[in-house]
């Protein structure tokens, strides 16, 4: 299936709602990990390492949501059990960006710069605080200007939900 680059898969925003692209920038220590992304708790995609989806939402107060789904451990880490929920005020006929970061280990952080709203996620179990199994990740609503940069590398998601691994 040929790439499909952000600047060439997005559809108009509709004037009468908002428009949320989730995005997850590629990164090689969480390649093998999809993020399931939701609206109101209703699942809308999956996330693989450097793609993109995007959603319509009824503007006004909304809760957007991701959850990593790590191959091979689901349910035996903090993160695939944690889903990531943010709340917030969608205006309508505005684009909104929001992106999931796999930190990896303690040594790489996500800067809070880049944020405008942020659900950070670190692990709850200690045995997880070891140099090789601890992983954070960070989701949230990016500024437009670090998002179109970022998004310039993505491509569309091909993914559909796998409701067992929600």
């Amino acid at each position: 299936m040929p790439k499909e680059p952000y600047s060439e898969g997005l559809v108009a925003v509709n004037p009468e709602k908002a428009r949320i692209v989730f995005y997850r920038p590629s990164a090689f220590n969480a390649m093998v990990r999809h993020v399931n992304v939701f609206v109101e708790g209703e699942p809308v995609g999956v996330l693989s390492n450097g793609t993109y989806l995007q959603r319509s939402v009824e503007p006004g107060f909304g809760t957007i949501a991701a959850k990593m789904i790590p191959y091979g451990v689901e349910g035996k880490n903090a993160v695939s059990r944690t889903l990531a929920e943010i709340k917030y005020d969608f205006k309508k006929g505005s684009t909104y960006y929001a992106a999931w970061y796999s930190s990896g280990n303690s040594f790489t952080k996500t800067s809070d710069e880049r944020f405008i709203a942020r659900y950070g996620i670190n692990p709850e179990n200690p045995l997880q605080q070891s140099l090789l199994l601890n992983f954070s990740a960070d989701f949230g609503i990016v500024r437009e200007d670090i998002a179109l940069n970022e998004l310039m590398k993505c491509e569309k998601a091909h993914l559909a939900v796998d409701p067992r691994k929600i």
